[in-house]
């Protein structure tokens, strides 16, 4: 297993790193959706997300599609998921992204969330993200309480990928794959959530692609 490396220090703007330790009494058995107190406002959030998932028994892809019909990907499409892991701190809420390791023939050094494609002891999105999770960071499922999916999002590269929505309460320990994973971060969430940070852009490259 990789070295298990605590995470801190700050990252830029109002995004932060987070201290990053497991409990060494945790009960990696014992349901997280029984201790877990998310704090109101999270879990105000958290309720939303979860009426819209029920709500939603086929939900509209999202895709590179959405900003170029031209990038549209053609069927059959392999099933993929990633996790996004949200850390309940006291002090508010962060998202848990990954560094894609700088070796990596495909997407070297990129950010991400912890994820991939579907294998065959995958029945369901959840699971599949539960398990790169834990390949991943060394984060065992029974921390994680699963809250919903987003809308699948359909690559240009052929994958639809299901976004799976965790919740993590703190102190934890990560154990990044130094074969995949070149690092781990957190950024708040509510500085992603503002829309002043938001940036949509489109960068053409010959007439091929655009972002």
């Amino acid at each position: 297993r990789a070295r298990a490396v605590h995470l801190g220090g700050a990252t830029a703007g109002r995004a932060r790193g987070q201290a990053l330790a497991m409990r060494p009494d945790q009960d990696e058995d014992a349901a997280v959706s029984d201790r877990l107190d998310a704090g109101p406002a999270l879990e105000a959030m958290l309720a939303r997300l979860g009426a819209r998932a029920g709500r939603q028994a086929k939900p509209r892809p999202r895709g590179d599609h959405d900003l170029d019909p031209a990038m549209r990907p053609s069927a059959p499409l392999t099933p993929a998921a990633v996790l996004v892991p949200i850390i309940a701190h006291a002090q508010g809420p962060t998202v848990l992204f990954e560094r894609r390791a700088p070796s990596l023939a495909d997407h070297a050094g990129e950010i991400c969330f912890p994820g991939g494609r579907f294998e065959d002891v995958d029945r369901t999105p959840e699971q599949a993200a539960l398990r790169e999770l834990e390949e991943e960071l060394g984060l065992a499922p029974s921390l994680v309480r699963i809250v919903g999916l987003l809308d699948p999002y359909e690559t240009r590269t052929g994958f639809r990928v299901f976004p799976v929505v965790g919740v993590i309460r703190p102190p934890i320990l990560v154990h990044p794959d130094p074969v995949e994973v070149g690092g781990a971060f957190e950024v708040t969430l509510a500085h992603l959530l503002e829309t002043a940070t938001h940036l949509v852009s489109r960068v053409r490259a010959g007439e091929a692609r655009r972002t």
